[in-house]
């Protein structure tokens, strides 16, 4: 589905239509105020958006693209998104509901999404090429409670009686066009295992989560 926006400018708002075109429907037309989203300029009125959080630009080319809320299920929030088309003056539907929890990373230009639960989650950041999110980088977590043997040192996963927590980290890199696994870990909870997680997820360097903070 491809939105077309319309707009006429008033001293102190620009009033906007909105129509919907889908292959499968006729035309919906949806006409609306949005009173401040828009200053504009001489040259184009999309190039100083301001206020919206529905606005922003998701493949970071300068215009604003459109997105909102479809799903909220639990711990997982799912939008719809649609990329300005500047040649042909549409918004496109992407891929954008695929990205659970999306938020926009404006200093690396990226998208991030994921969800984490109590036994762990997934973290994927994706960037815009060929008129899609496609995910570059993935990092799978899984948080498994274990008991050691005091004699043998030997551990085991165990839900009733843990004295630990063991994570299971995977992290995957695109190479190629195919997602590689490029740091398998598992780690226990001990100091030792605490500083791999700090050195190599938070640390300056890291994509996921520089110079954050982990207890």
């Amino acid at each position: 589905m491809d939105l077309q926006f319309n707009y006429t400018i008033h001293s102190d708002h620009v009033e906007v239509a909105l129509s919907a075109r889908h292959e499968d429907m006729a035309a919906q037309n949806i006409n609306f105020v949005m009173s401040g989203l828009y200053r504009p300029t001489s040259e184009n009125i999309q190039s100083t958006l301001v206020e919206d959080d529905n606005f922003q630009d998701l493949n970071f080319d300068g215009y604003p693209d459109y997105h909102c809320l479809i799903s909220q299920l639990g711990r997982s929030w799912n939008y719809s998104g649609w990329v300005f088309d500047p040649d042909e003056g549409l918004y496109r539907e992407t891929n954008l509901f695929d990205i659970p929890n999306m938020q926009v990373n404006k200093k690396d230009q990226t998208i991030r999404g994921g969800f984490f639960g109590a036994g762990g989650g997934t973290d994927s950041i994706y960037k815009y090429e060929d008129s899609q999110f496609i995910e570059t980088n993935c990092l799978n977590i899984i948080y498994e409670p274990f008991t050691r043997d005091s004699e043998t040192g030997e551990i085991t996963i165990n839900y009733w009686e843990e004295n630990g927590i063991l994570y299971g980290f995977h992290e995957y890199r695109l190479e190629d066009g195919e997602m590689v696994e490029v740091w398998p870990q598992m780690i226990c909870d001990t100091e030792e295992g605490r500083e791999q997680i700090r050195e190599h997820l938070f640390g300056a360097d890291s994509i996921w989560f520089p110079s954050g903070s982990f207890a």
